[in-house]
């Protein structure tokens, strides 16, 4: 075998193995915590969303998105 080729298994084999460590952080870590901040702004008050929406310090688009919904719905001035 070329070494070419060798060097070329050895990068598929380290790129998927990144890959793989990627998904299980984002499952593994990632997904608990954002469930958990999802659950903490659902049961906060609105005065609590709003110092926390005010730093923008999110684990997900998506929970940002919730804050900014209940903000808009406490505070409809704003």
């Amino acid at each position: 075998m070329d070494p070419i080729f060798i060097i070329g298994i050895v990068f598929l084999v380290l790129a998927s193995s990144i890959g793989a460590y990627v998904v299980y952080h984002k499952e593994v870590v990632m997904k608990p915590l954002i469930l958990q901040e999802s659950a903490e702004i659902d049961a906060a008050s609105c005065d609590e969303i709003k110092k926390k929406h005010e730093l923008g310090q999110y684990w997900a688009l998506s929970n940002y998105r919730q804050a900014a919904a209940k903000v808009a719905s406490c505070f409809p001035d704003q």
